[in-house]
């Protein structure tokens, strides 16, 4: 299809009125045209549309995406082919420089989605699929408020996951090559004894990589490993449920794919071995965007990997799974574990973790928030901390809320105050790259007197 022959629709009412979903039981889908005789990959995107029912639920494979929907890197600016480079945001968030089209209506998308779709029908990919930023239509906020709730049944019912780093860039095959091999070697030969080898030894003896039957790594295969981790994709706040939930996971760099399984291996070894330090050291002087410090980047990456499973939650998340008695004692741990989450929309902080704490309703009388995008995130965020108050019965969350000048044993200690305009300072900044918390225990303010009935 070419660009001459589009006419310039671009109104989403248009894209969405053919198909309009039935609330809280059906989703879209999208299925890429082909490339005609003659057309490149500089063509237009054009799809079909499927409406589908997840409950119950219809016989229709389909391949659910996970992607950023800005700049996938943090090293360099976003650019369509020609190198032309875009403002990353405009005051909606990620600027939309592109379309993809259904039957002459255009709908604006993101540079780095419409790089994946570029691949997706370059290999002739022709099955359904499903994209948030195409399949909601994010101008409605009660669609959009609802559609969060199915996100859990979004991504275990696909067949597959297609992750989505970005673009691959210098560093991208080396990086692809030595997570391969060194996932192939756990997979093999990672025993109880090879563990305790490697945890006794230097990084440098060569026993300890005969032991995994391969060569010892280049500090350039560090580097290029670590620099991987740096992307964006690794600190999405939604990124937990979408490669933990799926039934398959395939992560995309470029041209360059490999099982999540294979990723998930290297992090999970790394993040809780003595190698830890390795890929974080080997990025040092690499600069990244907006302050971020590389090392610290790279941390982030293997832990949000390590806590990823292509077949459900797995680790130390499965292991609170049968302590957690509702969706707010599930909803509490996600909002305080330690790592750091980005999202467009601030909202999102607590709205893109409800599907995953809604797994472990138990109870028929088990409350739930139901997000709504009509709120300020102010709002949320307050409601959120209340709902864990009231249905945990207890105050803990309260424990992460605003620095102030605390007293613990005596000592005044003082934070550096963090206030949000309209957010009230007893609740917690669920944005923060770390969390604070004070335990309870670090107060007396009661002396020796005790709890009545103690």
């Amino acid at each position: 299809m070419s660009s001459e022959s589009i006419p310039s629709n671009t109104d989403p009412y248009e894209w969405y009125s053919a198909f309009p979903l039935l609330p809280n039981v059906s989703i879209r889908l999208i299925r890429l045209l082909p490339l005609q005789v003659g057309e490149t990959d500089d063509a237009d995107l054009a799809c079909e549309q499927l409406l589908y029912c997840l409950e119950p639920p219809e016989r229709v494979d389909y391949v659910a995406l996970s992607y950023t929907w800005g700049n996938p890197t943090r090293d360099k600016p976003i650019a369509d082919k020609d190198g032309t480079e875009h403002l990353e945001n405009d005051a909606t968030g990620p600027r939309k420089t592109r379309k993809i089209y259904y039957r002459g209506r255009g709908l604006p998308i993101t540079q780095n989605l419409y790089d994946l779709l570029v691949l997706i029908r370059h290999r002739e990919h022709h099955g359904w699929l499903w994209a948030d930023a195409i399949c909601i239509n994010q101008d409605d906020i009660i669609e959009r408020g609802w559609q969060v709730l199915l996100m859990s049944q979004i991504y275990s019912k696909a067949t597959t996951v297609f992750i989505w780093l970005g673009k691959a860039d210098e560093h991208t095959e080396l990086a692809w090559t030595s997570i391969k091999i060194l996932g192939t070697a756990l997979q093999y030969f990672l025993t109880e004894e090879v563990k305790a080898l490697i945890n006794s030894n230097p990084i440098n003896d060569s026993a300890v990589w005969g032991s995994l039957g391969i060569t010892e790594f280049k500090p350039a295969q560090w580097r290029a490993l670590g620099i991987l981790l740096t992307r964006c994709w690794f600190t999405r706040v939604w990124t937990l449920q979408e490669a933990a939930l799926g039934q398959y996971s395939l992560v995309w760099c470029g041209g360059y794919s490999m099982d999540h399984s294979i990723l998930r291996r290297v992090a999970l070894f790394l993040f809780t071995s003595r190698w830890y330090k390795i890929p974080t050291e080997a990025v040092k002087g690499y600069h990244l965007k907006d302050g971020w410090d590389p090392g610290f980047a790279v941390q982030l990456g293997l832990s949000a990997v390590a806590q990823q499973s292509s077949h459900g939650l797995e680790d130390n998340v499965s292991r609170r799974l049968t302590n957690w008695q509702c969706v707010a004692d599930a909803l509490y741990t996600f909002v305080t574990r330690p790592l750091v989450h980005e999202a467009t929309d601030r909202r999102d902080f607590i709205y893109a973790l409800l599907p995953l704490a809604s797994l472990h309703r138990k109870l028929p009388h088990d409350t739930m928030l139901k997000p709504d995008y009509s709120k300020p995130f102010q709002l949320v965020w307050a409601e959120a901390t209340l709902y864990m108050i009231n249905e945990l019965e207890d105050l803990n969350i309260l424990a992460h809320a605003q620095s102030r000048i605390v007293c613990v044993g005596g000592t005044a200690y003082e934070e550096h105050a963090v206030t949000v305009d309209g957010l009230p300072s007893w609740v917690p900044l669920y944005d923060r790259r770390n969390l604070p918390y004070l335990r309870p225990q670090d107060f007396d303010a009661m002396g020796e007197r005790k709890h009545v009935g103690e």
